[in-house]
This record gives structure tokens, C-alpha cells and sequence, in this order.
């Protein structure tokens, strides 16, 4: 028995404070609280494992940059908040288009708000400029396919041509020959005579 009192000191010291706060947060604190303890702590993706309203999870996703899971968590808010935040996960996901989208119901749920207007505006810009870059590389992409283009008829005259004039050169040598030839023999057909 008067070991037992001396250890029982013994193990209520060496028992983990961080284990042991974890255990009495199960038991008194939601869910939702030891979420918003996690993102308070700056741990924004222990917060959306342990978040049960899908807005904070989302949220809490969205902050650790995991822009697909705060998606599926703002999924069922049709809210104008809810489109608001789908639209900033979207854009951060590089879905324009989607993005642009979400915003435009966000402003068309609360006319005049004002971050959802921004936002919109932003993002179109941002489209704008997308599509003009897109244009231009595909004139830059025509103009050179046009360019290789006249390179490969250039280079076929140019074979075509140098084909030409070989045949022509030869031609031109058979022509010596026949000569030197028919020179020849009127040679020796006067010699014999």
C-alpha cells in the first residue's frame, strides 16, 4: 500500500498536459469549438477536419489552400455568402469562368454588394486579358505557320529549279558530246578519204 501512494504522484506528473487537454476538450468543447481553437492556433486544416458547419469548414479549407474541399463545403449554401465563397475557392482554383459565375449569383441574390461586385469585375478583366493573350498567340501561331509555309514552296521552287538546271546542264553536256562526236567523225571520214 505505501507504494501505491508513492507512485500515484509519480504518474499524474509524467502524464502528457497535451494529451490530457485534448481529452478534456473532447469532453466539454463541440466539434465546432475545438475548431475554432485550431484556427485561432493558426492550424486552419486541423480546424476544417474537425469543423461540422460546412460554412466554417469551408472556410478553415479555403485558408489552408485546400481550395477543392471548402468547394464541396460551400456546395450547399446557395445563400449570397454561399456564392460568394464558392466564387473566391473557384478563383483561387483557377476556374475563371466558374468563378465569374458564382459571383454574378451572389450579386444577383444582394444587388449593390459590393465585395462580390469587385471581385466579378476583377475576374472579368481577368478574362478579358486571357482572351486577347489567347488571340494574340493564335495570329503569332497563323503568321508562323504562314511564314514555314512560304519557307517549304521557297525551297521546292528552289529544288525544282536547281532540278532544272541540272537537266539543263546535262542536256547541255550531251549536247557537247554529240557534237564532239559528230566532230569526230567528220574528222576521220575526211581522213579516210
Amino acid at each position: 500500500r505505501g507504494w501505491l501512494l508513492c507512485l500515484l504522484p509519480l504518474l499524474l506528473v509524467t502524464t502528457p498536459e497535451r494529451a490530457q487537454a485534448q481529452a478534456w476538450d473532447k469532453l466539454w468543447l463541440t466539434p465546432d469549438q475545438r475548431g475554432q481553437r485550431a484556427m485561432e492556433a493558426g492550424d486552419a486544416e486541423r480546424a476544417a477536419e474537425l469543423f461540422e458547419n460546412p460554412d466554417w469548414a469551408g472556410t478553415a479549407a479555403y485558408e489552408s489552400g485546400d481550395y477543392e474541399s471548402a468547394l464541396q463545403h460551400f456546395e450547399g449554401n446557395v445563400s449570397a455568402d454561399g456564392w460568394y465563397y464558392r466564387g473566391n475557392a473557384l478563383a483561387r482554383s483557377g476556374q475563371l469562368y466558374e468563378a465569374i459565375e458564382a459571383y454574378r449569383q451572389s450579386v444577383e441574390l444582394v444587388p449593390g454588394r459590393e465585395d462580390a461586385e469587385h471581385n466579378l469585375e476583377l475576374l472579368e478583366q481577368l478574362k478579358q486579358q486571357q482572351e486577347q493573350q489567347q488571340q494574340e498567340q493564335q495570329q503569332d501561331q497563323n503568321q508562323q505557320d504562314q511564314d514555314n509555309q512560304e519557307q517549304d514552296q521557297q525551297q521546292e521552287r528552289g529544288q525544282s529549279e536547281g532540278e532544272s538546271q541540272q537537266d539543263g546542264q546535262q542536256q547541255d553536256q550531251q549536247s557537247e558530246q554529240q557534237q564532239q562526236e559528230e566532230g569526230e567523225q567528220d574528222q576521220s571520214d575526211s581522213q579516210q578519204q
